[in-house]
């Protein structure tokens, strides 16, 4: 009797098992490994106009090095004046980097001239020499003064001893001083300016002559010129890069970098709004200027989320120029083919310092243990919920704590 109705059992479950799992196996499987949580202006930033630091421009624009000058001054979209900012912010590090290294060179050589350390003095000086000798030409240019004494020429030098050749104007507008071999020190004089090419000529004479002459009194001092003119240029360079850091820290958003990988056999869309929660509830902390408080909910925060790398077809392109924001209605969700990996970036839709709990989320970035969950849509096929046969589910991350994927900031 079970003989008989067996078959009657099996064939149906049979088919319906085997139906099952072509579904399980022929639908998206998406698997997500989040690389970076960033908090700092991104390059996905809005072209919303933002009020321009007209002064802070005018510094950066006097800055030695820079290789642009900002053109707009009251209003810059969002994304131009951030991507200025981080350029101005690099150069200004490396300038802190130079004068820095500078200062230190120029004490070396100051020493080597206070104990009459001549071929030490000339054999470095001679490859740096057009670095320092600009320098010193900087400081008189802007009214400073190099020498503090008299000039040897201009009083009883009869103890001078000249020791290397000297080359008055030895072609266009340039001191010289032959040393033994092919190397001279060169001090070109020339400038557009007649007043600032008068006082660098005037520079460049008593310079070379006291290096013809090796005047341990002249060069201490002109060694002492430049290392004091840079100790003061890393100074300002470096307070001028914390306000350029600080007018950016203006901009920031959460970014958070991920990989996503369709290990099915169909391909799916993904959202391109998606949000990240982070545990905040009862994280303590004291913001500028007040009391100590108390968080009381999780900060959840709205993402936009995009392909890291170019854009690649006229399609996205064409829908991203009309994405003027991060939270505009326009958005172009992410294709993932079966088998497909992509690197993609969600980045805040709103700045940081916009959030109701901004500060608390960037001190927490900073330094607490907490936690971030990045939540995607993801759309299923063959759906009734919306005409276009689409309906919108939810791929949760799970945790990950910033600590483990904090990134400091790269500016």
């Amino acid at each position: 009797m079970v003989a008989d109705w067996v078959p009657l059992v099996s064939t149906p479950l049979g088919a319906g098992l085997g139906a099952f799992a072509t579904y399980t196996l022929g639908r998206s499987r998406l698997a997500l490994t989040i690389d970076r949580i960033l908090v700092q202006p991104s390059r996905f930033a809005n072209s919303a106009p933002v009020t321009v630091d007209g002064k802070l421009m005018q510094k950066i624009s006097d800055a030695p090095g820079m290789p642009a000058r900002f053109t707009d001054p009251v209003s810059s979209p969002e994304r131009t004046y951030v991507t200025f900012l981080e350029m101005a912010s690099r150069v200004l590090a490396r300038n802190v980097q130079t004068s820095s290294a500078v200062e230190a060179r120029a004490e070396e050589l100051r020493k080597l001239a206070d104990s009459s350390d001549w071929a030490r003095l000339i054999e470095t000086y001679k490859y740096h020499q057009l670095d320092f000798w600009s320098l010193a030409e900087l400081v008189t240019a802007r009214g400073g003064t190099v020498f503090h004494t008299p000039d040897p020429d201009d009083v009883d030098s009869s103890d001078d001893t000249q020791v290397y050749p000297w080359v008055e104007d030895g072609g266009d507008e340039d001191m010289m001083v032959d040393l033994p071999g092919t190397k001279a020190l060169g001090f070109p004089y020339r400038s557009a300016n007649p007043a600032r090419q008068t006082r660098a000529r005037a520079l460049a004479r008593r310079t070379s002559r006291a290096f013809a002459y090796l005047r341990k009194s002249d060069l201490v001092a002109y060694f002492t010129a430049i290392r004091d003119h840079a100790q003061q240029a890393s100074v300002s360079e470096r307070a001028l890069r914390e306000e350029v850091l600080s007018e950016l820290s203006h901009f920031n958003r959460l970014q958070v970098e991920f990989m996503l990988s369709n290990v099915g056999r169909s391909g799916v869309s993904i959202a391109a709004d998606a949000a990240a929660s982070v545990n905040l509830a009862g994280y303590v902390h004291t913001p500028k200027g007040g009391v100590t408080t108390t968080v009381t909910s999780d900060a959840l925060i709205d993402l936009r989320v995009r392909r890291a790398d170019a854009i690649t077809t006229a399609e996205e392109a064409a829908l991203l120029a009309k994405e003027t924001s991060l939270g505009s209605d326009e958005s172009v969700p992410v294709l993932l083919a079966a088998g497909e990996t992509l690197r993609l970036v969600a980045t805040s839709k709103d700045l940081i310092a916009s959030q109701m709990d901004g500060e608390a989320l960037t001190r927490a970035y900073g330094s607490a243990e907490r936690h971030l969950r990045l939540v995607l849509g993801r759309f299923a096929p063959n759906s009734r919920l919306k005409p276009n046969g689409e309906a919108l589910t939810r791929f949760d991350s799970g945790a990950v704590l910033f600590r483990d994927l904090r990134f400091g900031n790269i500016m």
